[in-house]
């Protein structure tokens, strides 16, 4: 298994709002990251990963480009703006899926929590939240994958760890392990999925790392 590039820590202001895309499912084409380019005049997209950056209050991606990265491009996000996360997870639709997933759709304080919606053929699983900010052991959540081309964007962002994280809980969705998920509810909403659950190692994660105010 040949992990993908792996990098120490991550590097942002916490003054800017970040975004890193990733493809798991496949690589994409001369033609698409060249129409991905074009949000931002900074980005140079790889074959697996974009990554954006904006100064500035208010300043993010425009209206609706999220959803057309997630549904026509790629299958992971991290999003960080002053402090607030949000991850998200695109599958192909399927109605069964879209009901098991559902399930999962908890809540926390300040809009925090997980929400699963459609969007055209596909799925969207986000979790909003506010993180820990420890150390991570990227080789141990390897993604398995190689970039043809990395990216070259023009932006002081590292997002790796977070990405092989999403990667390796997208992985356990497929294999119909949405044990990681109840992790995440039994934070914000305590016993609203009941049940003994063993979490795997990618489980204990994302339990460990969310925070509340």
């Amino acid at each position: 298994m040949e992990i993908l590039s792996i990098r120490r820590g991550f590097e942002f202001d916490h003054s800017s709002t970040n975004y890193e895309f990733f493809s798991y499912d496949r690589t994409l084409t001369d033609k698409e990251r060249k129409k991905v380019s074009k949000y931002s005049s900074r980005s140079r997209p790889g074959t697996r990963r974009a990554r954006f950056q904006y100064h500035g209050d208010w300043a993010e991606l425009p209206y609706g480009a999220e959803e057309v990265l997630l549904t026509d491009y790629y299958d992971i996000l991290v999003n960080e703006s002053y402090d607030w996360w949000h991850f998200t997870l695109a599958f192909d639709h399927k109605e069964e899926l879209f009901s098991k997933l559902s399930r999962y759709e908890c809540e926390g304080p300040d809009d925090t929590g997980i929400v699963v919606e459609k969007r055209r053929d596909r799925i969207l699983l986000h979790l909003y939240c506010m993180i820990h900010y420890d150390d991570f052991s990227p080789a141990s959540f390897p993604t398995g994958v190689t970039e043809e081309e990395t990216d070259r964007s023009m932006v002081d962002v590292d997002f790796e760890n977070y990405i092989n994280l999403f990667v390796n809980l997208k992985k356990e969705i497929l294999k119909g392990d949405l044990s990681s998920l109840h992790a995440v509810v039994d934070f914000y909403e305590p016993g609203k999925i009941k049940g003994e659950v063993a979490y795997t190692k990618v489980g204990k994660k994302l339990k460990s790392i969310l925070y509340m105010t």
